[in-house]
């Protein structure tokens, strides 16, 4: 846990009879110009940062997904003291919150001169990552089963080569991307045709667009004695990927790390199959179509059926790939 993630579990089981507009605090060792900075959880047990302000104006900001912005005012004895209050208002999102206010207190560690200055930056940075939090898909979920297999398969080898490799997410045409040819993830649930890919962009699946290219498919199906996402993040950590890093990249592909979401995200893996991407392998490629209709089409998305396309590969055959393929770039 966090630093701050332990204060909450202390300032939990200390907790009695909380009322009306109360606050009950805790310090967080960190000493700001107008006093200690608290942690504090309100009578909806939501949870509360709050920095003490000398003279900053605290605006008031309720545009971030599950968490808002403000002023409040504690008053302990004859003493009243002004804060800046980032509270979480969404229990879903309680542990992003946590991770969200680490951020703070590490920056204002380092310079704790600013504190509504700070609190309202992290905040913007965090605001994309809040909404992808309400908002992940199922087929969000499902296709990072597929890639974090893959990816824990490549850790277990090199944990930060395989990191780097895995591409998708940050904007490459493939999932990843290694030194002699790359690797295009899918994946689909059992309730779903197993053997129909769709496929995103002229490029994705056009043996042209880099050295090597190679197609691994995965079907999955709940399975609620399986690891959820968390789990899966928390596995390749403890194979050596460094977790920020991790937690980052899982953003960038849709989902946020501890987001408690309504969707199932426990699947096991039922089977892994690899083509190897060739000009006789059924897809769309740019040589397909003339180049002066090229520059027109906007966006290109299809399926392929693979049933009467046998694979190169399968189960035991794609691990032994795998752990032969060059990840360096």
């Amino acid at each position: 846990m966090s630093s701050i993630a332990e204060e909450f579990v202390h300032l939990y089981q200390d907790a009695g009879s909380i009322h009306g507009t109360e606050i009950l605090s805790r310090p967080i060792g960190l000493l700001l110009a107008a006093g200690e900075a608290l942690i504090g959880i309100d009578s909806a047990r939501e949870r509360h940062l709050l920095l003490p302000v000398v003279s900053e104006s605290v605006p008031v900001d309720r545009t971030s997904a599950g968490v808002a912005l403000g002023p409040r005012v504690l008053v302990a004895g004859d003493a009243a003291t002004k804060y800046v209050d980032l509270h979480c208002t969404d229990p879903s999102l309680a542990l992003v919150f946590e991770r969200l206010a680490d951020d703070i207190v590490d920056r204002l560690g380092k310079n704790p001169s600013r504190p509504v200055s700070t609190c309202i930056a992290v905040l913007d940075e965090w605001r994309s990552l809040l909404g992808k939090a309400k908002s992940v898909s199922k087929e969000t979920v499902v296709g990072l089963v597929g890639e974090l297999t893959v990816l824990e398969t490549l850790a277990k080898r090199d944990p930060v080569a395989a990191l780097q490799a895995w591409r998708g997410p940050m904007g490459a045409i493939h999932d990843f991307v290694g030194a002699e040819g790359d690797i295009e993830v899918k994946t689909t649930a059992v309730e779903r045709n197993a053997l129909t890919v769709q496929v995103s962009g002229i490029d994705q699946l056009d043996p042209d667009s880099c050295k090597s290219l190679n197609l691994i498919v995965l079907q999955v199906s709940a399975d609620h004695t399986a690891p959820t996402l968390d789990e899966r993040i928390d596995y390749l950590s403890s194979l050596g990927i460094p977790k920020r890093r991790l937690i980052d990249t899982v953003a960038e592909a849709g989902y946020v790390f501890e987001a408690m979401i309504d969707i199932n995200t426990q699947y096991s893996v039922d089977s892994i199959r690899l083509w190897q991407i060739d000009n006789e392998f059924p897809s769309i490629r740019r040589s397909d179509i003339d180049p002066g209709r090229l520059g027109s089409i906007v966006d290109l998305n299809y399926s392929i059926s693979l049933g009467g396309v046998a694979p190169t590969a399968s189960d035991a055959g794609v691990a032994v790939f795998l752990n032969s393929w060059e990840m360096g770039q």
